[in-house]
């Protein structure tokens, strides 16, 4: 896991909690994304897949 996903996953799943966070989740999403770090939502939890090349960044 790439240094600081960590803390931003659990920031994730905090802001995923209320409706009026969305669009903090939608942007630690982003942020993850930018590590390498790949994020499904499914039955309320979050699935993470380390990837490596370019994702988009």
């Amino acid at each position: 896991m790439p240094p600081g996903a960590d803390a931003l996953l659990r920031a994730r799943a905090q802001s995923r909690k209320g409706e009026d966070h969305a669009e903090e989740a939608r942007e630690l999403r982003g942020e993850l994304l930018r590590r390498g770090v790949v994020v499904r939502d499914e039955d309320g939890r979050q699935y993470v897949r380390v990837v490596t090349g370019d994702v988009g960044g």
